[in-house]
């Protein structure tokens, strides 16, 4: 039975390639063969798919073997080349065989062409079926990578044209989808957005392939009884087509909204506070403050920025403030009264605290300054009435209301006998009896007392 086989016949003449046609006949190949005799010949027949050997006389100078196997490789024609040479020398074979020629033959090897033929078109065979084994491996690899990376990605992937048609949907999560897959596949933005949307989608677009650049934006849609949000980037392809990746953002920018209502509301909390608010770390930066610091101290937002806590302080202070801070940061807490400077110059004494505290995973120092310009005037007064007290002429002595004793001077004591030990949490009536004044002196001092009047 003749077995049809298409051959190219490298050859310098029609003689040639006739005798090689007679052998394939004699080995009961149906030959339809060509003959060609330049590269460019070559080149020129290799775009007809139905060659499928390749014969050539070695001696040939315009298209030898080595200029052949380049052609073939060059073209992309993965076709065997036999190669019959009139002078065979063991150097050339060795070096056409590892070029990649198919086998060598010389005159005397012609009566077997037939046989090395089909050897040859039967090794080309398997290693085509060889490629095409590691392709389909490689191609079943990659879907199985693209279904597991499609399968693990949360996003909506979506390929849309310079007009805003729906080319292609990967519904990853269909239940982002606006509408579903096969409602939206073929039609524009402008038929299934409201119209606000659709023109702004479409100006995304527009932005992406005028720049050759990915544009991102951020977008919310009305979807399943409340308001999505979600990130999309637009990035062009080539072929004035774009490709949409889409992320659901909602829980996100939920979580952004506590996030701000949480800080409002702790603003709001620390703006309350009585005295001064204040939050810094290690390196004396400021990071939380509240309006009454702004108010007391004269600075700004801005100002409060670039300011230390010691530049608030005189030098006198700075060392124990400096040394409090530090003991903070050491132990856990301090406190320390001093002056408070404020931006036009005064100095206002004030009680400070310190804690130490985490503040996104920093130490930090959290405090609050407690104005004590009132309890020093008060502890002033005190002292000045005490000395004024101590040092009078006059027998002074102050009650309660329930006319238990609680000061007494020392004219008291020169008067009346008693010392501040036996008279202090005594009632009056029980104790002024020193038996140095007669009964109705003491009489008339109660009765005085009790009426709220002055004993003079």
């Amino acid at each position: 039975m003749m077995t049809n086989l298409c051959v190219l016949l490298i050859e310098p003449d029609s003689a040639g390639a006739a005798r090689l046609s007679r052998h394939l006949a004699e080995a009961d190949y149906e030959v339809t063969a060509q003959r060609v005799d330049t590269a460019a010949a070559l080149q020129a027949v290799l775009s007809d798919s139905r060659w499928q050997v390749v014969i050539a006389w070695a001696q040939l100078p315009a298209l030898p073997p080595t200029a052949v196997l380049d052609i073939l490789h060059t073209v992309g024609r993965d076709l065997p080349l036999l190669v019959v040479d009139d002078h065979p020398r063991i150097e050339t074979a060795v070096s056409l065989l590892k070029a990649g020629a198919s086998d060598y033959l010389t005159q005397d090897d012609l009566p077997r062409l037939g046989t090395a033929v089909r050897q040859a078109i039967a090794a080309a065979q398997a290693r085509a079926a060889r490629t095409q084994q590691c392709i389909d491996t490689a191609i079943r690899a990659y879907e199985l990578w693209t279904h597991t990376l499609l399968a693990a990605m949360h996003d909506l992937v979506m390929i849309v044209d310079e007009n805003g048609r729906f080319l292609e949907i990967i519904p990853t999560t269909p239940e982002t989808l606006y509408v579903p897959r096969e409602e939206a596949l073929g039609k524009k933005m402008a038929d299934i957005f409201p119209p606000d949307k659709a023109n702004f989608f479409n100006e995304q677009l527009r932005l992406a392939l005028a720049n050759q650049l990915p544009v991102e934006t951020e977008y919310s849609l009305p979807m399943h009884g409340r308001e999505a949000w979600f990130k999309a980037r637009f990035s062009p392809l080539p072929d004035k087509t774009v490709l949409v990746i889409i992320s659901d953002i909602t829980t996100a920018k939920q979580a952004e909204a506590d996030i701000q209502h949480e800080k409002a509301l702790s603003d709001s909390l620390i703006n309350s506070l009585p005295g001064i608010f204040y939050l810094f770390n290690e390196e004396g930066q400021f990071l939380r403050w509240n309006e009454n610091f702004e108010k007391i101290g004269g600075y700004s937002a801005a100002e409060f920025n670039h300011l230390h806590p010691l530049d608030l302080f005189t030098d006198q202070d700075k060392a124990l403030i400096a040394e409090r801070i530090g003991e903070v940061f050491q132990t856990g807490r301090a406190d320390a009264e001093a002056s408070l400077i404020t931006k036009d110059g005064r100095r206002l004494p004030y009680y400070f605290t310190g804690a130490r505290i985490q503040y996104n995973n920093t130490p930090c120092l959290i405090g609050m300054g407690i104005d004590i310009g009132e309890r020093l005037r008060t502890e002033k007064s005190l002292l000045e009435l005490k000395q004024a007290v101590d040092t009078s002429g006059d027998v002074i002595f102050l009650t309660d209301r329930d006319g238990i004793i609680t000061t007494i001077n020392a004219q008291f004591t020169n008067l009346y006998g008693y010392t501040a030990a036996e008279v202090v949490g005594k009632t009056t009536p029980r104790i002024l009896k020193s038996g140095q004044q007669d009964l109705a002196v003491y009489e008339r001092f109660w009765q005085l007392i009790v009426v709220r009047q002055n004993i003079v």
